[in-house]
């Protein structure tokens, strides 16, 4: 089997440090500017202004002072009662803010101006992380510095996962050697490259490129060694782990079809290769660098000059800085390596932050990103000893496009009144799955628009009426939109407000004109109903005189949705309500005091069983197979019946029917002869027996006259 040599063991000859010691850390003077914020006085959002209003100003007031210049509000922060407008197309920045000025409600008026920052990292290493500089991660950091939900694999020679930089980052370690989740290192080169990628920010040591994100390592080297199958292996194990990039600083001299296909499984599945040259400065095709699309890295040096051992050629990608590398090594402490070893993490760390920003990205987008973004060094264009230019994260984020778009909704404001609706666009990464949700100002889920619809890349809207899920209006007040979008791995959201103002009029609807009940039954009445909106229901229950008998609810509130009444058949002197019909009569009112229109119900009373009586068609059955008997059955009410046969000692033979509804009248029942398992019954004396239950769920049970059974049948 072919070996492998790690990158580790040439680069040994470009280590710059050799007395570091172990169990030590760096302990120099934090850098007290951490956040360095700039504004100029010119500089500003030319069409918006922040209002702070006395707090004692009224929503209504507020509307009219912005209506008074033809402003729309954006946003609002309640802790200061501050408002963001954005002024009518020609509206004239200083004209508004003297005339909003002039209203005693208005305490202050600016324009929005437009701050940026500068993150300069407190570790106390960061000073000898030159490459950080060079590649411009300080202004990178003020867009992200990564997210866990982002994951790179280092696949090497064991990391030291308790190191203080790194273990807060490490998640499903994997040895492929012994087949154990134990990585322990067998030398600094692990350690050190998932140091580059990934080390906290936490005030002390060194600063990783993308230090929030997720670090999967994977050990593949016994020692200084590894095979093929087992980088193969290791490699299988990051895609099934969920890599969205895999750090692969080893090389090769042979092509071998096995790591081949590995790499192209990997890629097929979304996941991004980032890969070493190789230090022999040589033109030699390293690999898996060379291999189709793997991002083969050259090294450079603090001058933008390419390192004098690192390799190049028509296999080179990107270049990164490669010379003098200080990262984390074992025994928590920190060296200075060099190689392309050191500037392949670099790539997959500037890689992490471009997915971290926009995870949908397929790797063929992130590449292109990467070299369109990246500073172009020699020759112009792409040449062999930069590949597309060394690789610059700030200019890499600000050429990535977010994954969903700013949400445009078609006002700030509801007015729900049954007929008006909002509207809501945006555009998403082609191929993600699209979902909208309504929250209320408690972050519950009360609407959903839109679940895992596929976008197309194009603008997609969708509208809301007010409605909640349970079909019931919102009540007045904030509401947060939210757009999700999904793939198998990842998720996106984004999200914005709305103000809801509630004018909807109140209005209840019984799920049925009339309802039947007897109190005999021994369980309440349950009246159903739905309401459109939370309201206060008052309902009480009359007879054919007027005279009120029960209150069921009193200035009660309900949900919007389906409710419920529930009435125990007493009436308010705690007595057993006669026979007959009344009336139940509901009136409502919503929070904000509207009035909707009183419903009445119509309960009938009814604790008499129905009357019925079954008459069959012969006295005895003469069974030929295609001869029947009949029983009809006439009631004065209409019911549900269940209808079976019996044998002479009152057994259930056959099921006729069950809890089928009739009408008051006749109605007709057949049977062949047949019993439950559909053979043909024996000769014997049987009846009809039903059970037959009206609407108030009153019963009846009765037989019919015994016939008996004659078997005719022709070779039985």
């Amino acid at each position: 089997m072919k070996k492998c040599i790690p990158m580790l063991f040439i680069l040994l000859f470009f280590s710059t440090d050799w007395s570091h010691a172990y169990g030590s850390e760096m302990n120099s003077k934090p850098n007290d500017n951490q956040n360095q914020v700039s504004s100029s006085t010119t500089s500003y959002q030319t069409e918006q202004l922040i209002i702070k209003f006395d707090r004692e100003t009224t929503y209504n007031v507020k509307e009219s002072i912005l209506q008074s210049i033809q402003a729309k509000e954006l946003q609002t922060i309640q802790n200061g009662n501050f408002t963001l407008i954005s002024l009518h197309e020609g509206m004239d920045r200083q004209e508004a803010i003297t005339s909003l000025k002039k209203w005693d409600e208005v305490e202050a008026v600016e324009p929005n101006y437009k701050v940026r920052t500068s993150y300069i990292p407190t570790d106390s290493g960061y000073s000898k992380q030159w490459y950080a500089k060079k590649i411009n991660m300080d202004t990178a950091w003020d867009l992200t510095k990564g997210s866990p939900d982002i994951k790179v694999a280092v696949i090497d020679a064991g990391i030291q996962a308790t190191h203080p930089e790194l273990k807060d980052h490490i998640i499903n370690p994997f040895n492929a050697v012994t087949g154990s989740n134990k990585t322990l290192p067998s030398n600094d080169h692990g350690t050190h490259v998932a140091g580059i990628i990934g080390a906290s920010l936490n005030g002390k040591g060194i600063a990783g490129i993308a230090p929030n994100v997720k670090i999967i390592p994977v050990n593949v080297f016994s020692e200084n060694e590894a095979d093929i199958f087992t980088i193969v292996d290791g490699i299988d194990y990051a895609v099934k782990s969920g890599a969205d990039i895999i750090n692969l600083s080893l090389t090769m001299e042979d092509y071998t079809e096995v790591l081949d296909y590995s790499i192209q499984s990997a890629w097929k599945k979304g996941i991004l290769i980032v890969a070493a040259a190789g230090n022999e400065d040589t033109k030699t095709e390293q690999y898996p660098a060379a291999l189709e699309h793997v991002l083969g890295v050259s090294a450079t040096t603090k001058q933008d000059k390419k390192a004098d051992f690192s390799n190049y050629g028509a296999s080179i990608d990107l270049a990164a800085p490669g010379l003098d590398i200080y990262s984390t090594v074992p025994w928590n402490s920190y060296d200075v390596m060099s190689g392309t070893s050191m500037a392949a993490p670099v790539v997959s760390g500037v890689s992490a932050l471009v997915l971290s920003k926009n995870p949908f990205l397929t790797p063929a987008e992130v590449a292109d990103i990467l070299q369109t973004s990246s500073k172009d060094l020699g020759v112009m264009g792409r040449d062999d000893f930069y590949g597309y230019g060394r690789v610059d994260a700030y200019n890499a984020l600000t050429h990535t496009p977010g994954p969903l778009s700013k949400l445009t909704t078609s006002s700030q404001t509801l007015i729900e009144d049954g007929t008006n609706s909002l509207s809501l666009s945006f555009k998403a990464k082609k191929g993600t799955s699209i979902s909208v949700f309504i929250h209320d100002a408690n972050n519950k889920p009360i609407r959903k628009l839109v679940t895992n619809k596929k976008s197309n890349g194009q603008v997609f809207s969708t509208k809301w009426d007010g409605k909640l899920d349970n079909g019931s209006y919102a009540p007045s007040g904030k509401v947060k939109v939210t757009v999700k979008i999904s793939s198998k791995k990842h998720s996106v959201s984004k999200s914005t407000y709305v103000t809801v103002k509630d004018e909807v009029t109140p209005e209840l609807t019984f799920n049925q004109k009339s309802i039947s009940y007897s109190p005999l039954g021994g369980d309440q009445l349950e009246i159903p109903f739905h309401l459109n909106k939370v309201a206060v229901l008052t309902s009480t229950l009359v007879d054919n005189t007027g005279l009120k008998i029960d209150t069921l609810s009193k200035s009660k509130t309900f949900k919007g949705g389906k409710n419920t009444l529930f009435w125990d058949g007493k009436t308010n002197s705690n007595k057993q309500a006669k026979d007959g019909v009344y009336s139940l009569q509901a009136s409502l009112l919503d929070m904000d005091k509207h009035t909707g229109k009183k419903k009445i119900l119509k309960v009938v009373v009814d604790t008499k069983a129905p009357k019925a009586t079954m008459k069959n068609s012969s006295t005895v059955f003469k069974m030929t197979g295609a001869s029947t008997i009949t029983t009809t059955i006439t009631k004065n009410e209409s019911v549900a019946s269940t209808i079976s046969i019996i044998n002479s000692k009152g057994d259930t033979i056959k099921k006729l029917e069950s809890l089928r509804n009739h009408q008051k009248g006749n109605h007709i029942i057949t049977w062949d002869g047949r019993i439950s398992n559909n053979v043909y019954t024996k000769e014997g004396t049987y009846q009809f027996k039903g059970k037959l239950t009206d609407t108030a769920g009153n019963t009846r049970i009765l037989t019919s006259t015994p016939f008996k059974v004659v078997d005719k049948r022709i070779g039985k």
